[in-house]
């Protein structure tokens, strides 16, 4: 089995999809390859994108640095291009500025509120910097465009957790788990603020389903749920 090839700082770990030689020539047009220094911009703009999507997706915070030289130049000239500013919004989260990234995705919202994607990061921002409401917000937002994603229901119950509210949680984890019905960590989490709740039965119910799914942590969830039940 092969292994993913490590990432070397300062290596651009992907490789622009028409370079066809190392003579540095691009797509075919009706008068034979395209040279990339007429290309450059667009190029570099579509990789800066596609690294930070590389970078979100495998948490590799030194892949920031790479992003933003590629992005600049067409920023510049560009500057309310929503991919490529969204891009610059994951390579500054991923390189530690959450407030200025969080800053950059509320500016792409509000020319286009219902943007799936966005929301999503500025849901998962506020919340990185302990601002739960602006974060229940954002989810309830973004379930309004797709309501049929477990992952968001979830997410929104979590933030309810943060703010001890359980009796929102509960509703929130129970219609991620009907969509999503096999998901441990909602009916973990259910257990918990059921049991906060002081509903014990249910909890106890939830906690024998639970048990029957092959979860590896039952005692410590039994454990944990005698503790707040006394």
């Amino acid at each position: 089995e092969k292994k993913a090839p490590s990432f070397v700082r300062g290596q651009v770990p992907l490789i622009h999809f028409h370079k066809q030689s190392e003579k540095g020539t691009g797509p075919l047009n009706s008068k034979g390859p395209v040279p990339f220094s007429a290309r450059d911009a667009t190029v570099d703009r579509d990789l800066g994108i596609a690294l930070a999507q590389l970078g979100s997706k495998q948490r590799r915070h030194n892949i920031s640095q790479l992003v933003f030289p590629l992005l600049q130049p067409h920023l510049v000239d560009w500057p309310d291009d929503p991919e490529a500013v969204a891009a610059k919004a994951v390579a500054l989260a991923l390189g530690g500025n959450t407030t200025e990234s969080l800053r950059l995705v509320e500016k792409l919202l509000r020319r286009a509120p219902s943007r799936e994607l966005d929301l999503v990061t500025a849901a998962f921002l506020s919340a990185t910097l302990g601002r739960h409401e602006d974060a229940v917000d954002y989810w309830q937002r973004t379930l309004e465009v797709n309501p049929a994603f477990s992952d968001y229901h979830v997410a929104l119950a979590a933030e309810y957790v943060h703010l001890k509210n359980w009796d929102l949680a509960v509703p929130s984890l129970r219609r991620g788990l009907g969509l999503n019905p096999a998901r441990l960590d909602a009916r973990k989490l259910l257990i918990q603020c059921l049991a906060q709740q002081g509903n014990r039965q249910q909890a106890e119910q939830e906690f024998a389903v639970y048990s029957s799914l092959g979860a590896k942590d039952t005692e410590e969830v039994r454990r944990s749920l005698l503790r707040v039940g006394n």
